[in-house]
């Protein structure tokens, strides 16, 4: 299904941080649990390396794989952003899982976009927030003409 929307640029990201691609984002997030992969380990590992209690390479539907905000609107542009289907004018869907945020949007007005962001902890004063980011870029595609 991800063919040919997204030529291939849609991966599975390894759970060990160093089997990781070299063009892949650092990962951020402030979680520490045990390790999936080393059972016997009382050693805490990162979140965003199976400190979350999940192993990538099984579990990538869910949370393992990783694609481009370019990627995601090639997507959405031509399947529903939530449930199944073609384009769904209107709808929108966001995420995170540690170390990732995300937001599609499919606009009514035929414009798709998305962000991806490297993290899903921020500090509670944090100003501005991800929903003021995705109000900006609703306003600006509002306000700029589209040739």
């Amino acid at each position: 299904m991800l063919q040919p929307a997204c030529n291939g640029q849609v991966h599975v990201i390894s759970t060990l941080a160093s089997q990781r691609r070299s063009n892949e984002a650092i990962c951020e997030d402030e979680g520490l649990g045990l390790s999936p992969l080393d059972l016997a380990s009382q050693l805490l590992v990162p979140a965003v390396y199976g400190g979350d209690g999940e192993i990538n390479e099984v579990g990538d539907p869910n949370a393992g794989t990783g694609a481009s905000a370019h990627v995601l609107t090639q997507f959405i542009h031509l399947h529903a952003v939530w449930g199944n289907g073609p384009r769904a004018p209107g709808f929108a869907r966001s995420g995170s899982t540690p170390g990732a945020s995300s937001l599609a949007v499919s606009r009514s007005d035929g414009v798709d976009w998305a962000y991806v962001i490297n993290t899903r902890d921020w500090p509670p004063s944090t100003s501005p927030t991800l929903d003021d980011l995705g109000n900006s870029i609703t306003h600006l595609l509002d306000t700029t003409p589209i040739p």
